[in-house]
């Protein structure tokens, strides 16, 4: 039953994947074997449809349940129990239960600091994800009222510390993996006489870093200028949108054109839509900023703005036929 379900879900049959899933863990449960690693792995499926399907409540249901039975069969401090409390905690954010979903952060991190290196992707994945929710902390802070200037701008100055560790792990990790694929590279070369495209292996490699670099850095952009508008001064508002603005041009040379790197690394669909989110936060930056200087300056930003625009929209249209073209075989 649940191999069939699994077929339904590749085919994108993902309601009649969800019954099935039930159904099995029913049995299961029935057979007095609902706690076991095997039901562990169709819940967390079954979890993985639901966010996708968005039932994110019925999510969190599941997950919790994971996780509680993790703890108990492999300890509170297992890589696999801490990946389903990673898990919860994603969940937890998006229902905006930031609260809850920091402190789990957090347990991830310390556990993941003993255990694996420190500069260990994953250590730097999840400081950027306890920086997303430190921020959207800070943002209901600002929205709610509920604190003051100070304490708000600590709240973002622990954030963008954050990021900056995560950035640091990331540029680490993608010089690595693109030395790495140049290696492979040119021992191909040596031994084929012709340049050939990216293979799986090497896609598969590049990808990670590359996006985990590009999100802390686009998400630093958004929580220095935060730290601009909360500046007490005209000089550390300038400085503050000079540094976001360097972030998102960075963050932009990468995915406009990744050093030694062939066209297919550029097109795959995470990397596409944090370019489409780059383009649109540097083209926001520079209107925002157009008002303060000459108006020829400000006209240079708008037609700059109105430039990174039409690149964005090249990029989500070029997704969207590529979209077409695969429902389509």
């Amino acid at each position: 039953m649940f191999h069939l379900a699994e077929v339904l879900r590749l085919q994108g049959k993902l309601e009649d994947a969800e019954h099935l899933i039930l159904d099995s863990l029913r049995i299961l449960e029935e057979g007095g074997v609902g706690h076991s690693q095997q039901a562990v792995r169709r819940m967390s499926r079954l979890a993985e449809i639901l966010v996708h399907t968005g039932k994110l409540q019925e999510a969190e249901n599941i997950q919790r349940k994971i996780l509680h039975i993790l703890e108990m069969l492999q300890g509170p401090e297992s890589l696999s129990t801490i990946t389903a409390a990673d898990n919860l905690a994603t969940t937890l954010q998006a229902l905006r239960k930031l609260d809850e979903a920091e402190e789990l952060f957090l347990r991830c991190l310390r556990v993941r600091q003993r255990a694996l290196s420190s500069t260990h992707i994953q250590i730097g994945s999840t400081l950027f994800k306890l920086a997303v929710v430190t921020t959207q902390q800070a943002d209901e802070m600002v929205a709610e009222k509920s604190g003051n200037i100070e304490d708000i701008r600590a709240v973002y100055e622990s954030a963008e510390d954050m990021l900056r560790r995560a950035i640091r792990i990331a540029e680490q990790r993608w010089e690595e993996a693109l030395g790495g694929v140049a290696a492979a590279d040119q021992a191909a070369t040596a031994m084929l006489g012709n340049e050939a495209s990216l293979g799986a292996k090497a896609l598969n490699t590049l990808i990670p870093p590359l996006l985990a670099l590009v999100r802390a850095l686009n998400a630093l952009s958004v929580v220095v200028m935060h730290l601009a508008d909360l500046a007490d001064s005209p000089a550390a508002v300038k400085e503050g949108t000079r540094e976001a603005e360097r972030v998102l041009r960075h963050c932009l040379t990468l995915l406009d054109k990744p050093p030694g790197v062939a066209q297919e690394l550029v097109e795959v669909p995470e990397l596409q839509r944090e370019h489409v989110s780059c383009l649109h936060h540097l083209a926001a930056l520079l209107v925002r900023n157009k008002d303060k200087g000459s108006t020829e300056n400000s006209k240079v930003a708008e037609e700059q703005a109105e430039r990174l625009l039409s690149r964005a929209e090249g990029i989500e249209a070029s997704v969207a036929t590529r979209r077409r073209s695969s429902l389509s075989k």
